[in-house]
């Protein structure tokens, strides 16, 4: 449970010191603005405690609802952008109706909650190429996260998504590459083919994938990924992840980053790993007691 929450935590840095600073800069702003007299210092104590606060219930928000998490970040950018907007419209906005005040503050909302996590206009901000790095740590050697994570079609079911795995085999005119189908979910099925370029277990692996019989231009049908496992002095496994991804959008690329979304998956498939680890332990270990018990 701790290793959960740590993990979590550390994924959601990023808008959590955003909302942070955004929150203490705002309540700063207001409190000397409502009370000039009172010393800055106070102001700034007050919001900071006050952001605190915010900030442990925004995260026990995220714990008990993972997909709202999103709206931490909409909630600080959203304010930033309207008073931004109130200060360039100066007095047009002072001399609109109060009800018409209400609706522009509204459509601020939603606007940058359309722009933030909607993809209608992905296409105006596309990149060719991008590179992602991911970092996760796991108490699991690197040989047994190597397993888990790139073992081969000979050892499919170490694989962590052994269980969505349909079809996990190499390509009999090309040995370096295997094709994986897995269900994505109760109608959707995905196919890609992996060519492995650099293969050391348990430290390092390089391969490139591809969807086949899909334009080139499709997002994130190619790409490469190169991870590296080093042994930390415990005995566990650091994990460094570089994935480079075709046709990738700004919005998304600065919504992956935000949420930490790469890093975030591999804590998911190291979480089940370990799992699944505990419990073959603790089996093996049940085992081994009813083997020793005397026989009466």
């Amino acid at each position: 449970m701790i290793r959960f929450l740590k993990r979590r935590l550390y994924r959601d840095r990023r808008r959590l010191s955003l909302t942070g600073v955004g929150l203490i800069a705002i309540l700063v702003g207001y409190l000397q603005s409502a009370n000039p007299d009172d010393p800055l210092l106070l102001s700034i104590v007050a919001s900071v405690l006050t952001t605190l606060i915010v900030l442990s219930g925004l995260l026990l928000v995220t714990l008990i609802v993972p997909s709202l998490r999103f709206l931490i970040e909409i909630l600080t950018i959203a304010p930033v952008a309207f008073f931004a907007l109130v200060w360039v419209m100066g007095d047009l906005y002072a001399d609109l109706p109060d009800g018409t005040k209400t609706l522009f503050s509204i459509a601020i909302f939603f606007g940058i909650q359309l722009l933030y996590t909607g993809k209608q206009f992905d296409g105006l901000m596309m990149r060719d190429e991008v590179t992602t790095t991911s970092r996760a740590r796991s108490p699991l050697p690197p040989e047994d996260v190597w397993d888990g994570l790139f073992a081969p079609p000979e050892r499919a079911e170490d694989h962590v998504d052994a269980d969505k795995i349909l079809r996990f085999e190499r390509v009999s005119r090309a040995p370096d590459i295997v094709r994986v189908v897995e269900q994505v979910d109760e109608v959707t099925r995905s196919e890609e083919l992996q060519e492995s370029l650099v293969r050391d277990r348990p430290y390092d692996i390089r391969f490139r994938y591809w969807v086949p019989d899909v334009d080139p231009d499709t997002p994130f049908s190619s790409g490469e990924v190169r991870a590296t496992l080093t042994r930390t002095r415990r005995g566990g496994t650091k994990i460094v992840q570089e994935q480079r991804i075709n046709r990738y959008s700004d919005r998304a690329i600065l919504m992956t980053w935000m949420d930490d979304h790469f890093g975030r998956v591999l804590d998911q498939k190291l979480a089940i790993l370990e799992k699944r680890t505990k419990t073959a332990r603790r089996h093996a270990g049940d085992g081994q007691q009813m083997a020793k018990a005397p026989i009466t």
